[in-house]
């Protein structure tokens, strides 16, 4: 059977135009919708993540923000163009990650977070009518808790404080007067400690602060309820403490000047010593008084010569000398020479006076003196690099550790007479173990990490979508299209069946299908190039020699026109 080939270059019959709701039936039940609204879908899927995987992942400017402070970071945020959310949960202000430290510059540039709590500023609110004494009692003393607190808390190393206070009600009998007394607590700075000066520094302010309230009745305790101030130990206790803390710090004077004279020499940290230091800390007062006397510095000098005589006793002692004698006679030569003798006294005194030098001493030793010193010294060994690049030790020779013993007994101010000891040695010190770097957090943990994870899960998300989806769903329309550009006839609609028929094509068309086929017709010159070009690729690439066959009889009448 011999196929017959007619193009159609007329214009064909223009069908019936079919009535909407049929159009719109058809439509519905066409596999194009589903298509299309596969393809709709897809596509704001994949707007949406893109959106997610574009936004800023949020973290809170300041956690633990009071409520007060919250809604002061919102309005300071807003203000300055600031991006920001709030946490439903928590109630903190979320900013950008990117731009937290910016924003908490800005913030704390506006005293933000800031201290709500109310001070004197208390006393200058409206009073009612009615407020009783106690009520301004105590709001005063609230007043005054408050701005000791604030006075603490600008402190160095002090990140807050709370002042509490025991006034009792004072009587008008002073002897009947009862005392005051306050409790602080001090939160340092994370990673900060109170010096004891900082401390007893406190005390002092709240004490001179509160009338009637003595430093001992003042106690600093801080957040971890460890007592900083000494108001309950005993006076002795405190001496103690006072007296071991002086004792170390001489120790570390003579440690630092031992190893700042010796380090220039064998070289920064090959010199380790240790001082012990025996002070003495009592009190000793002598009071002395000397007396010294110059011989060739008389004074005054009273001599006094007192001489007598009277004639002695005559006459033998006894009975017989008080009686007369009796007849006889008597030795007239012996009783002269008894007659004419005499007793003679002599008294004599002298009494002199020398210049005399008192010295009357007193004496009061200051407690702290240094009873004696124990220094002891390791010295290192030189470390000298080979020509190869390796370090070798070399030990201290006897006439260097001589000279550096000598060196630091001048150092410490050395005293034999005191038993002073210092001992200076050379031992190689064991090497310093390298610290190790902390290791790297793990891929997961870095900062970055999230968001990194957020962009590549919604590009993997597009790219399933783009392969599973819209892929499929383009070849599945352009499939279902093809059909309805072969049946689009001439005037035809296309993608709607019921296209001109073969009787109804006009005489100058040229039939391309075979007999008992469907007629196929180009689309009218005024159609789409497009839709015309696109038909005839398709019928070129059905049948190639029925399009040749087309196209010959085109230029056969082409000639016998020009003929």
């Amino acid at each position: 059977m011999e196929n017959t080939t007619e193009v159609q270059v007329g214009n064909p019959a223009k069908p019936e135009r079919p009535d909407a709701l049929g159009l719109v039936a058809r439509t519905l039940t066409s596999p194009q919708l589903g298509t299309l609204v596969a393809l709709s879908a897809a596509l704001a899927i994949g707007i949406g993540l893109i959106m997610w995987a574009s936004k800023p992942m949020y973290a809170p400017v300041f956690p633990g923000a009071t409520p007060a402070d919250s809604a002061a970071i919102a309005e300071t945020l807003r203000a300055q163009s600031v991006p920001f959310r709030v946490d439903p949960k928590t109630g903190s202000v979320l900013v950008p990650q990117d731009r937290i430290e910016a924003a908490r510059l800005q913030l704390s540039a506006s005293g933000l977070p800031g201290n709500n709590a109310v001070g004197l500023e208390l006393l200058q609110q409206d009073q009612s009518l009615g407020t009783s004494q106690f009520m301004e009692t105590a709001r005063y003393q609230h007043a005054l808790e408050t701005e000791l607190a604030r006075t603490i808390a600008a402190m160095q190393n002090v990140d807050s404080a709370r002042v509490h206070l025991a006034l009792p009600r004072q009587s008008v009998f002073i002897r009947n007067r009862a005392r005051a007394s306050a409790s602080v607590m001090v939160k340092p700075m994370p990673g900060r400690r109170l010096e004891d000066g900082q401390v007893e520094a406190m005390v002092n302010l709240v004490a001179s602060s509160v009338a009637y309230l003595e430093s001992g009745d003042v106690t600093i305790v801080d957040q971890w309820g460890r007592m900083l101030s000494n108001g309950g130990e005993s006076v002795a206790d405190g001496e103690t403490r006072k007296q071991f803390d002086y004792a170390r710090k001489l120790e570390e004077l003579y440690i630092s000047r031992i190893e700042a004279l010796l380090e220039p020499l064998v070289g920064v940290g090959k010199v380790r010593a240790r001082v012990t230091a025996d002070v003495d800390f009592n009190s000793n007062e002598q009071t002395r008084e000397l007396f010294d006397s110059d011989p060739a510095q008389i004074r005054s000098e009273q001599i006094h010569d007192q001489s007598s005589s009277q004639p002695p006793a005559l006459g033998i002692p006894g009975a017989l000398s008080n009686q007369p004698p009796g007849a006889g006679t008597t030795d007239a030569k012996a009783a002269a020479e008894g007659a004419g003798g005499e007793t003679e006294n002599v008294n004599r005194q002298s009494t002199r006076n020398y210049e005399l030098d008192k010295t009357i001493t007193h004496t009061r030793q200051a407690p702290g003196r240094v009873v004696r010193l124990s220094a002891a010294v390791i010295v290192d060994d030189r470390v000298t690099m080979a020509a190869d690049g390796t370090a070798q030790r070399t030990p201290i020779t006897d006439e260097e550790i001589e000279r550096f013993t000598a060196l630091a007994r001048e150092a410490i101010g050395y005293d034999a007479a005191r038993g002073d000891t210092v001992v200076v040695m050379n031992q190689a010190f064991q090497a310093i173990e390298e610290i190790e770097p902390p290791a790297a957090l793990p891929l997961w943990e870095q900062p970055w990490f999230a968001q990194v994870l957020r962009q590549a899960v919604a590009a993997l998300a597009i790219l399933l979508l783009i392969f599973m989806v819209l892929r499929p769903a383009m070849k599945n329309l352009r499939a279902s299209m093809q059909p309805a550009l072969l049946r689009h006839g001439a005037g035809g609609v296309p993608g709607v069946s019921g296209g001109v028929e073969a009787d109804e094509l006009g005489d100058d068309v040229l039939n391309l299908s075979s007999p008992g086929q469907r007629p196929r017709a180009l689309p009218d010159a005024s159609k789409d190039y497009g839709e015309v070009l696109a038909l005839a690729r398709t019928v070129a690439a059905e049948d190639p020699r029925r399009v040749a066959k087309v196209v010959k009889n085109w230029v056969g009448e082409q000639e016998e026109e020009n003929g």
